[in-house]
């Protein structure tokens, strides 16, 4: 996980590129990332379709995109060899049961992709592919939302724990 330091001099900037490509230059060995997430998902496991409305919407948010100052897993340009700009959530936050596998379906397919995407990881993940059947009943809903959950954040937690990255953010 990322040092998070505040850009208080212009030196910071030199600081932390020099830091971070020594990182880069140590490797991430046998891991998939060269860091780990700053960001995981927290939420309840899902048991209904309320339950899974909300943590599909939350998996959504942490593997797709910025907010809030942080950036979604998909994008953070730390962890990764380079960003992925291909395998973008593009359905809209669930509201519903229909939405939520809408959602969740997408969110399967699409971080498929993200784990074994030429040029994005230092190593390729075979390892948290999520095999569970597309969701199109409530029960088929909380068996894929929960396992979109563990396998994204422990996708996102293999990396090295020697040493950590510098985000800087703004003073």
């Amino acid at each position: 996980m990322a040092t998070i330091l505040r850009r208080t001099s212009p030196e910071m900037s030199q600081i932390s590129a020099s830091h971070n490509a020594l990182c880069r230059r140590i490797g991430a060995d046998a891991k998939f990332h060269i860091d780990a997430s700053e960001v995981v998902v927290v939420g309840a496991d899902c048991t209904n379709t309320a339950t899974g409305i909300v943590l599909v919407n939350e998996c959504k948010r942490v593997y797709n995109g910025v907010t809030g100052g942080w950036v979604g897993h998909r994008l953070d340009d730390l962890a990764h060899v380079a960003t992925d700009a291909t395998n973008a959530i593009t359905y809209a936050d669930a509201t519903s049961l229909a939405t939520a596998y809408l959602l969740a379906n997408q969110l399967k397919s699409k971080f498929n992709t993200h784990l074994s995407q030429s040029g994005k990881h230092y190593n390729n993940d075979s390892t948290n592919t999520v095999d569970s059947v597309d969701a199109d009943s409530e029960g088929k809903l909380v068996t894929l939302v929960n396992e979109i959950k563990a396998d994204l954040n422990a996708h996102m937690a293999d990396a090295p724990t020697e040493a950590a990255m510098i985000r800087l953010v703004s003073a």
